[in-house]
């Protein structure tokens, strides 16, 4: 991400909890207006709204070389959820729900059981959290159990009294919400609600700064951001489709078992 998105000048810090105040607080909220010209970019809450199905490749690159991939299929409103991915000569299937936790995975094509099952429910459901994160973090700023906070805008007033080139806004989690709960975020907006970067703090304390670059619209109107990238790393998105009709075969894990 480039300096100039990470040195602003605080000129107001205005905290919300959105799970609890941001329905009833007014309109003229800063922290509010800033989430609402972000949906606006993307396409609107009530498109999202009808996007019932998201298929993605989520991919990690170093030196524009493809280091990890991992493809996601989401019912957004039952939960249902399909994961393949690969590590070291392994290949994995899982399919699982992302509200009950349960399901079924599959390790070279075979059903995992025991330990080795519990463990790939969790890692599914830890790898689903930060993947659908790192695409669609800012469709999450109204969720319930997070904390926004308005900081004001970058660099300093134009000549002419005008505002810096972007507005700032923090994320962060209410206690034992997500998978790491102590992981804060700096959005970095423009004035028409396109988020052009972000700066995190992990509850584990490593630090990033990322561009968001590749704007592409993804289906049913949304648009989305699908490269990120920081220094020679990138995380991307060759592929997103959200729709709201899908074959729900695609859900349903082999028969035998």
């Amino acid at each position: 991400m480039k300096t100039r998105l990470l040195a602003w000048t605080s000129v107001a810090v205005v905290n919300i909890f959105v799970g609890l105040i941001l329905a009833s607080a007014s309109s003229g909220h800063p922290a509010i207006e800033v989430v609402d010209s972000i949906w606006k970019h993307l396409g609107g809450k009530a498109r999202w709204e009808k996007c019932r199905y998201l298929e993605f490749t989520w991919t990690s690159e170093l030196d524009n070389q493809v280091r990890a991939t991992r493809k996601h299929t989401w019912d957004r409103y039952n939960g249902d959820y399909v994961l393949e991915f690969t590590g070291g000569d392994d290949t994995f299937k899982v399919f699982f729900n992302i509200d009950s936790k349960e399901g079924v995975g599959f390790k070279n094509g075979s059903k995992l059981t025991g330990e080795a099952h519990a463990q790939i429910m969790d890692r599914s459901y830890a790898i689903f959290c930060n993947d659908t994160y790192w695409l669609l973090a800012p469709t999450k700023l109204e969720d319930p159990g997070i904390r926004i906070q308005y900081i004001g805008h970058t660099g300093e007033r134009d000549a002419d009294g005008s505002e810096g080139e972007f507005i700032v806004l923090h994320a962060w989690f209410e206690e034992n919400v997500g998978v790491t709960p102590g992981d804060e975020y700096w959005f970095h907006v423009t004035h028409d609600g396109l988020v052009a970067g972000w700066r995190y703090r992990l509850e584990g304390g490593s630090e990033g700064e990322w561009e968001w670059v590749d704007e592409k619209e993804c289906g049913m109107g949304i648009t989305l951001s699908t490269r990120k990238v920081s220094g020679n790393r990138a995380i991307a998105f060759p592929s997103v489709k959200l729709s709201d009709t899908i074959d729900r075969s695609v859900f349903d894990p082999p028969s035998d078992t």
